[in-house]
């Protein structure tokens, strides 16, 4: 059986508990084929106990197709601003976001990220403008994100996003259109 991204496994007292496998999907650990493992602990990327409602706050992907990674520069694709996240993977602590626009440093923006956040929404001083913008979280190195809407005429948002550059976020969006498809039938 497959795992998927960001699953959660409730337990009883309103613990939970997150398990990923290195192959994606989930381990039986009464029966482990020969030499597959070396120990219990090897199978498992992150097991990280958390309480009902705590948000993950360490990953390695954004949580949606719409959450922008403002730590890796490359093309975003969008519908509308408003349906936009701007998503950092690492939030143990606060960092402040810079967005500027690249052409004359002049900053945009300045978006605060508590400690325990790692998502914060699109900030409405930015209208819904595709194009290019500088980003820089706290101390880190700065990126350049490409902003791209997609057409509300677009029937295939999915080669439009490629076409565009989106490839990862096409790939995924693909993934949620068929699980979708999948669930209708």
């Amino acid at each position: 059986m497959k795992l998927l991204p960001r699953t959660t496994l409730y337990l009883a007292l309103g613990f939970s508990s997150a398990i990923a496998s290195a192959s994606g999907t989930i381990i039986n650990n009464q029966y482990t084929p020969e030499g597959f493992y070396q120990n219990d602990a090897e199978c498992f990327i992150k097991v990280r106990p958390r309480r009902r409602g705590e948000e993950e706050t360490n990953t390695s992907t954004p949580p949606s197709v719409w959450a922008l990674d403002v730590t890796q520069s490359g093309d975003f694709c969008y519908r509308t601003l408003d349906k936009v996240m701007l998503w950092r993977p690492d939030a143990s602590e606060a960092a402040d976001l810079s967005i500027k626009e690249p052409a004359t440093q002049e900053e945009l923006v300045n978006v605060p990220f508590r400690s325990d956040r790692n998502e914060k929404t699109w900030p409405d001083r930015i209208i819904n403008q595709p194009g290019e913008y500088q980003m820089t979280l706290g101390n880190g190195e700065p990126t350049t994100i490409t902003l791209h809407q997609i057409p509300t005429y677009e029937a295939d948002e999915v080669t439009w996003m490629r076409y565009q550059g989106c490839t990862q976020q096409a790939e995924r969006l693909q993934q949620e259109n068929q699980m979708v498809n999948a669930g209708s039938i």
